[in-house]
């Protein structure tokens, strides 16, 4: 039997979150390499063909975004798990 107690500490959905943070903290150097990746294609495009790859755009867009969702789930600013846990964020 669990003891009776008001702190967070023993509740289950606590430890699955701590889990989730420490999950998303190592995928965010993955996702700031891919949005390197990007700028580089980008520039690179832009050097040969002098304008940008026009489908690059939000796709690089959406990495930073992603990235914020997991900034504000890992400062307890949100609740929203991030992506794949939930919608893949919008280029807007």
């Amino acid at each position: 039997m669990k003891p009776e107690s008001n702190y967070r500490f023993f509740e289950d959905a606590h430890w699955v979150r701590l889990l989730l943070m420490a999950i998303f903290w190592l995928v965010v150097p993955v996702i700031q390499f891919l949005i390197g990746v990007v700028a580089i294609v980008q520039a690179l495009a832009a050097l040969v063909r002098q304008e940008p790859i026009e489908a690059l755009t939000p796709l690089g867009s959406q990495l930073a975004r992603w990235v914020l969702q997991i900034n504000d789930f890992l400062v307890y600013r949100s609740d929203r798990r991030p992506f794949p846990l939930s919608d893949w964020p919008d280029a807007e």
